[in-house]
């Protein structure tokens, strides 16, 4: 436990101001709202339990509502379903350093028009869509080549609601994360810090 407080403790340091770490597995169940966009997509807040952070839309024929929880049925490197069917569509290196990048923009996450233009990049890099716009130019221009703490949160519907069943795949949602050092595939999510470091250091001092 300690290790992985010191760990917490590490990641909180090196990510921006509003960061946190916290656990997120396969399994849990995420809830998802709008924010601060004039698109049909995002970015969202996900929420899973006291995990809160903002994510995009990475594909334009999956879709998720408002009013429902969705399952957390894979943490992967690629979205699967939408148009490229179950063998998946692998993340792009470069829609990882856009979204590395909007992780720390700080204020400027609550400017609609920035936020639109992050989904508009993001789709158009995925072949979603969007538009090829100056951030398009920059994530090329970066050089990226792996997708680093990147992932995709593959979501599954738990509900029937309208023509989609339950169990069907959601739209896929976007997350970074580190390992922990608990001897195995716990990863853990970088998202807004609404749980204070100085609950950590109560643990610490424990």
């Amino acid at each position: 436990m300690k290790k992985f407080l010191i760990l917490a403790l590490v990641a909180l340091v090196l990510a921006p101001a509003t960061a946190k770490a916290a656990p997120l597995a396969v399994g849990d169940l995420v809830t998802l709202s709008d924010w601060y966009n004039t698109n049909s997509g995002g970015p969202f807040q996900a929420t899973s339990g006291s995990n809160v952070w903002l994510t995009f839309c990475v594909e334009a024929e999956e879709y998720i509502d408002f009013d429902h929880s969705f399952k957390v049925v894979g943490i992967s490197d690629r979205a699967y379903h939408g148009g490229v069917g179950p063998a998946g569509d692998p993340l792009d290196p470069r829609t990882a350093y856009l979204y590395t990048k909007y992780l720390g923009l700080g204020s400027q996450q609550y400017d609609a028009t920035i936020n639109n233009a992050y989904q508009a990049a993001i789709w158009y890099i995925e072949g979603e869509g969007g538009s090829n716009n100056s951030l398009v130019a920059e994530a090329n221009a970066a050089g990226w080549t792996s997708i680093g703490d990147i992932r995709v949160v593959n979501l599954e519907w738990t509900v029937n609601s309208g023509s989609h069943k339950k169990g069907d795949r959601a739209q896929d949602i976007l997350v970074r994360i580190v390992p922990v050092p608990d001897g195995g595939a716990t990863l853990t999510l970088l998202g807004f810090a609404l749980v204070g470091v100085g609950m950590l250091r109560r643990k610490l001092g424990a």
